[in-house]
């Protein structure tokens, strides 16, 4: 891998095998957390890290030849809306 800045942008350089790799590391990092969760901890989208991780799979693959995805932060009410609180009552 080699990353360079240029034009305000990072440019990541991988071959396919690290590109697979880091596609399984980005899928395994939100296997097992709920859409709120995923939000709490990374401040992203889960669904948008979903689609890069298949995208960089399909890629490393030999599926794509071209893949562009913006990685968004997530809006709050909507990846993780409020819920209704049950309230105790007291006597």
């Amino acid at each position: 891998m080699r990353a360079e800045y240029r034009d305000e942008k990072v440019l990541l350089t991988l071959d396919r095998e690290e590109v697979g790799r880091l596609s399984a590391l980005l899928a395994e990092s939100a296997a097992g957390l709920s859409r709120a969760e995923f939000f709490i901890r990374v401040g992203c989208s889960l669904p948008n890290i979903e689609a890069l991780a298949k995208g960089l799979e399909s890629f490393s693959k030999g599926r794509l030849t071209d893949l562009e995805l913006a990685i968004v932060a997530g809006v709050e009410r909507e990846e993780n809306p409020p819920r209704l609180r049950s309230t105790a009552e007291t006597d």
